[in-house]
């Protein structure tokens, strides 16, 4: 298969992760403080499955629907955003590397968890830069949420990325041959 159909193949994945992530995203139960959505499980597959450049977008993406939609400014928040996708992504480089599956799944759930913390830092920064020490009154939820979106997000983002890869391997795209 050529380069141009295999970039265009990365851009409409890209696009229809990037718009999934943005709409859930959008679509959550939130308070000024407080956030409840699952928006990162698609940028955290666009890093997985197409790595860390399309996961960085498909993050950026996801902010710009809500920045539009909502108003919101440009913030630490996006940088959150991106690197839901980026540093998932690392995986997407690390995988060839590993030799069985066991250690492939081992290596994710660590990004999983490495994402997560890096991604509620950045928040918890945010929030404090907007609301001052009034922002940690939360902090306990925000915790025991991420804690709860952990195993979730294992068990969507880990099935996600082999269903895709065999999807690849089985279909006239092979969008893994792809040089940045």
């Amino acid at each position: 298969m050529s380069k141009n159909k295999n970039q265009v193949f990365l851009y409409a994945f890209t696009a229809v992760l990037g718009s999934i992530a943005g709409v859930l995203k959008i679509v959550s139960i939130e308070s000024p403080l407080y956030r409840l959505t699952v928006y990162d499980i698609p940028i955290m597959i666009a890093g997985f499955t197409i790595g860390p450049l399309y996961g960085g977008i498909v993050g950026l993406i996801a902010d710009i629907f809500q920045m539009l939609l909502k108003g919101y400014p440009p913030s630490l928040m996006t940088l959150s955003s991106i690197m839901w996708g980026v540093i998932p992504g690392l995986f997407y480089y690390i995988k060839r590397y590993l030799k069985s599956n066991t250690s492939k799944v081992i290596v994710a759930v660590i990004l999983i968890i490495l994402t997560s913390a890096t991604a509620f830092g950045i928040n918890t920064l945010q929030l404090y830069l907007w609301y001052g020490s009034g922002s940690f009154i939360q902090l306990p939820g925000r915790i025991i949420t991420a804690i709860i979106k952990l195993p979730i997000e294992a068990f969507v983002c880990i099935p996600t990325y082999y269903v895709y890869q065999n999807m690849i391997r089985n279909s006239q795209y092979n969008a893994i041959e792809y040089d940045l």
